[in-house]
Formats: structure tokens, sequence, C-alpha cells
């Protein structure tokens, strides 16, 4: 996979998406304690997950014809959604969990996403 290839930056996203959601909950661990930080975690990877499940879906579909291409990403996206969302109940029964703190980790891995997506624009 080269720097050229598009699966390459969305890769290259997933990984920052990971490497940015442990610094995060690193500091959160520092400066709030383990509670918040595994909230963080557990919301990025609410985010995450769902990500990398249409990032092997849409590499699955690479090289194939459009229409196949087309259905792979609406079916995917569907699929992401139900992830997202059952990821969300499960993770609502944690207890202890700290709210504010998971939407926190939740929205930092979303923001590298669109973040990256725009940065990727601009190459």
């Amino acid at each position: 996979m080269s720097a050229k290839d598009p699966f390459f930056a969305i890769w290259r996203i997933l990984s920052i998406q990971v490497a940015v959601l442990v610094l995060f909950a690193a500091i959160i661990v520092m400066y709030f304690g383990y509670m918040e930080a595994r909230s963080v975690l557990l919301g990025g990877l609410t985010g995450f997950l769902p990500n990398l499940y249409f990032a092997f879906r849409m590499s699955a579909a690479r090289g194939k014809p459009a229409k196949q291409i087309v259905r792979a990403f609406y079916s995917g996206e569907s699929i992401k959604l139900f992830i997202t969302v059952g990821l969300f109940i499960l993770v609502f029964q944690v207890p202890e969990l700290k709210v504010v703190s998971l939407f926190a980790g939740y929205i930092v891995v979303l923001l590298v996403f669109w973040y990256g997506l725009l940065i990727r624009d601009r190459e």
C-alpha cells in the first residue's frame, strides 16, 4: 500500500484515531482519574470500531465494479450505524460510566476522522 493509494489514507486516519484516543485517555487519567479515562476509552472505541468495520468493508470492495462498490458503501454505512447503536447500548450498561467523558472520547475520534479527511483533500 503506497502513500498515493486512497486506502492508505483511510488506514493512516484510523491509526491516528487510535493514537489520539490513547493520548487523550492518558491525559484524562492524569487529571481526572481512572473512571473518567475508562469512559473516554469506551466512547472512543464506540466511534473507532464501526469506522474500522467500514474500512475493512470498503477495502474488500476494492477493484470491483462500481455497482458493487456503491452497494458495499451503502450496506457498510448502514451496518456501521447499527454497530454504533449496539456499542452505545452495551457501553451504557457499564457501571459508574461517566457520560460526559464517554461522549468526549467519541467526539475526539470523530473529529480526528473528519479532520483527516479535510487534510487529505488538500494534499
